[in-house]
């Protein structure tokens, strides 16, 4: 089972991370990929994982200041609960983040605010304003700094709890757009509309080596779950998913339109990702997000 938001223009996708598919799923293969439709729902954006708090997801609402956690129904019979909501300023909510620990969940807004809320008390319990843009947040793994890409090309590094700054890396020649960290601590990927990839080693924070296979501004990055692929997407009609020791390209997954998102199952080689296909199958006055798998076995 998986988790899929979307919103008026966007959609995004995230895995549960107590899901186990009922099937045996081995090194991903390019010719198996399997795909759900979903139509256009209004009013809901965007999730994050579930931290440590396996029963516990947070949200936010397109056009709205308000973050909201809820807990995730263990079975289909179940009522989803709305444990709390926090009000982060008047800006639109635009990204949120769990932390390492599943202590805290992080917020940014177009107001280029971050905000910090208690996963306990649902309440707000910090929240810094900057004077960049911001776009994608994260904490490192070892939940001791925070990690913001902007819009002045750098990647700012703030310690954690106290958010003071720490180092600016100057990461791209243009606008740096996403980060993820890799799940065995060794590296993390930023993503930029120079449509380049870096990996940079966490302990040096120097710039190891680039992916370079895309043509337009990244916009999605996931690490699997050992740290050895990496996959990236833009608005080029492909996947570029990539060996991460070696930048060799392991598969290309073909798409017939932009992603959103791509994230990799928390446990196996399970690659889900959001796409904004329009085939005609719904209304053509409503947009159509399409969820699809990458890796799954084949059922013949």
């Amino acid at each position: 089972m998986w988790d899929y938001y979307w919103g008026l223009s966007s959609l995004w996708v995230g895995w549960m991370p107590d899901w186990d598919p009922q099937c045996k799923v081995p090194r991903p293969q390019a010719a198996l990929s399997r795909a759900l439709e979903v139509a256009h729902v209004s009013g809901r954006d965007k999730s994050s994982g579930l931290g440590r708090r396996q029963s516990v997801i947070s949200r936010h609402a397109r056009g709205s200041p308000t973050a909201t956690l809820e807990d995730v129904p263990r079975s289909l019979g179940e009522p989803q609960g709305r444990l709390g909501d926090s009000h982060l300023g008047a800006g639109e909510n635009i990204n949120i983040y769990w932390s390492p620990d599943g202590q805290t969940v992080a917020v940014g807004n177009k107001d280029d605010v971050a905000g910090f809320i208690d996963a306990k008390t649902y309440r707000s319990k910090a929240e810094e304003q900057f004077k960049f843009e911001v776009n994608e947040i994260s904490w490192n793994n070892d939940n001791n700094m925070f990690f913001l890409t902007n819009g002045n090309d750098f990647i700012n590094i703030l310690s954690y709890p106290k958010l003071k700054p720490v180092q600016s890396i100057n990461a791209h020649p243009s606008n740096c757009i996403c980060i993820k960290f890799d799940p065995m601590g060794k590296y993390f990927a930023t993503g930029s509309a120079d449509a380049l990839v870096s990996l940079w080693d966490v302990d040096g924070l120097v710039c190891v080596r680039c992916f370079s296979r895309l043509d337009w501004p990244v916009r999605t990055l996931s690490f699997s779950h050992n740290g050895k692929m990496l996959a990236s997407a833009s608005e080029d009609h492909f996947i570029d998913v990539a060996e991460v020791e070696t930048e060799d390209k392991l598969w290309e997954v073909q798409r017939e339109s932009l992603t959103f998102t791509v994230v990799w199952h928390p446990k196996r080689p399970l690659l889900a990702f959001a796409c904004n296909d329009k085939d005609g199958k719904y209304d053509s006055s409503q947009e159509t997000g399409t969820v699809k798998l990458f890796g799954l076995p084949n059922d013949s």
